[in-house]
C-alpha cells in the first residue's frame, strides 16, 4: 500500500468582541404641526402651540352631544440626527395635555408618523386631567408595532399623531395640548471593545486612561472636556490601531484641569467618519489647588498653571540689572513657557500674576 499525501489547510480566525452602546437622543421638540382631517370632525386650532411648554395650547373645542372625535393633531420635523450605524430600540412620546372642567376627554389614537403616513400601533389610553400634565407613551423598548431605521427618524416627516374623544351632554368641551416631545432610544455596535476608562486627579493633573481589548476600523480617539457636561471641546487626539485583537492601553495627562467640576469623555472615530461616544467621567478639582509653579527646564522657563484655565495673566522677566527682558500678557490655555536658548547665562527675576494667583522668584540660565 502506497503512501498517501494528506493536505490540510489551516484557517486562522481572529475573533473580535465589540460592545454595544445603549444611547438616546431627546427629548426633541417638533417644528411643524397641523390639524389633519383623516379622522374625526373637530379640528385643532393653533397646532403650532405644541412646540414648547409655555402655557399656550393647541385647542380642540366643540359643543358636544354624546361623543365626538377630534381630527389628528399631527406634529413632525423633530430634528433628530441618529447615526447611520444605529439600531432603533424604542421611541417614547410625551404629551402635555389638559381639558376644561366640563365633560370628559380621553385618548382615541396616539400613533407615530413614518414617511408622512400615520402607522403602527395605537398606544392611546386614559382620560385627560384638568391641569397640564405630561403623559408618556411608548418607551425605551417600544417600537410601536413597526420597524425603524435612522433615515425614518431623521426625516422631516417623522412625527406623532394624536386624536381624542370629547364626551358630554349639550356642553362645550375643550381639549388642550401644550407640548409634544419625543425621545428615541438606539443601540450602536462600537468598533472597539472598551475594557476600562478612568479619570483621576494626581498632583494637580487630571489623568485620563483607557484600555481596549479589540479595535475594528478605528481611526482615532479624542478626549473632550467640559465645565458643564453639555458643551465639550477636544483637548487631545490619539491615533487608533485600525483593526486588531491586541489589548492596548492609552493615557492622557491634562496638566491644566478646570477649576471645580470637569467632565471628560472618550470619543472614537472610524475611517468612515462615524463618531461614537465610549464613556464619560467627572472630576472635581478644588479651588484651593489653584496656583502657579515656575521652573527652568532645558533652557525653557516653564510656569505650570493649576486651575487657571481661561484666566488672563501678565508675565515680566528682568535681569539682575533691572532691565526688562520679557513682558507678556495673554489668557491661560496651558502652561506658560518661554524659550531662553538665545539669552545670556545668568540669574533672572520673574513676576507672574493670573487672577488671584501670584508667583515671583529667581531662576538660573546656564
Amino acid at each position: 500500500m502506497g503512501n498517501r499525501a494528506v493536505f490540510s489547510s489551516l484557517m486562522i480566525l481572529l475573533h473580535y468582541t465589540f460592545a454595544i452602546a445603549q444611547l438616546s437622543e431627546g427629548p426633541n421638540n417638533p417644528t411643524n404641526a397641523t390639524s389633519d382631517n383623516t379622522v374625526g370632525s373637530i379640528p385643532w386650532n393653533n397646532a403650532g402651540n405644541t412646540f414648547s411648554s409655555d402655557d399656550s395650547r393647541a385647542i380642540a373645542s366643540s359643543l358636544v352631544v354624546g361623543s365626538n372625535q377630534t381630527e389628528y393633531l399631527l406634529v413632525s420635523d423633530f430634528g433628530f440626527s441618529i447615526p447611520s450605524n444605529a439600531a432603533i430600540r424604542g421611541i417614547e412620546v410625551e404629551i402635555e395635555r389638559s381639558k376644561d372642567a366640563l365633560g370628559l376627554v380621553t385618548d382615541t389614537e396616539v400613533r407615530l408618523v413614518k414617511g408622512g403616513t400615520v402607522t403602527g400601533s395605537n398606544l392611546s389610553g386614559g382620560s385627560w386631567p384638568t391641569s397640564d400634565t405630561y403623559q408618556s407613551y411608548g418607551g425605551s423598548s417600544e417600537l410601536w408595532g413597526t420597524t425603524w431605521d435612522y433615515n425614518d427618524i431623521n426625516a422631516s416627516d417623522f412625527g406623532v399623531a394624536l386624536s381624542s374623544t370629547l364626551t358630554g351632554v349639550s356642553v362645550n368641551i375643550s381639549a388642550g395640548v401644550d407640548h409634544i416631545r419625543t425621545i428615541v432610544y438606539y443601540d450602536v455596535l462600537l468598533p472597539i471593545s472598551l475594557s476600562g476608562f478612568e479619570v483621576e486627579l494626581k498632583q494637580h493633573n487630571a489623568i485620563i486612561s483607557w484600555e481596549v481589548s479589540s479595535q475594528k476600523n478605528n481611526a482615532y480617539f479624542e478626549i473632550e472636556r467640559s465645565g458643564d457636561g453639555v458643551s465639550f471641546q477636544p483637548i487631545a487626539r490619539f491615533r487608533g490601531n485600525g483593526t486588531t485583537s491586541k489589548t492596548l492601553s492609552y493615557q492622557y495627562i491634562d496638566q491644566n484641569p478646570l477649576s471645580g467640576t470637569s467632565y471628560y469623555r472618550l470619543v472614537q472615530s472610524d475611517y468612515d467618519g462615524n463618531r461614537n461616544l465610549c464613556g464619560m467621567k467627572s472630576l472635581v478639582f478644588e479651588a484651593k489647588e489653584i496656583g502657579l509653579v515656575s521652573e527652568m527646564v532645558n533652557d525653557r522657563f516653564i510656569c505650570s498653571t493649576y486651575g487657571l484655565h481661561n484666566t488672563p495673566y501678565d508675565l515680566v522677566i528682568l535681569n539682575l540689572q533691572g532691565q526688562l527682558i520679557i513682558r507678556k500678557s495673554g489668557v491661560i490655555t496651558d502652561n506658560i513657557e518661554e524659550n531662553f536658548h538665545t539669552f545670556d547665562p545668568g540669574i533672572y527675576i520673574y513676576h507672574i500674576k493670573a487672577g488671584k494667583a501670584f508667583s515671583s522668584g529667581r531662576f538660573v540660565k546656564n
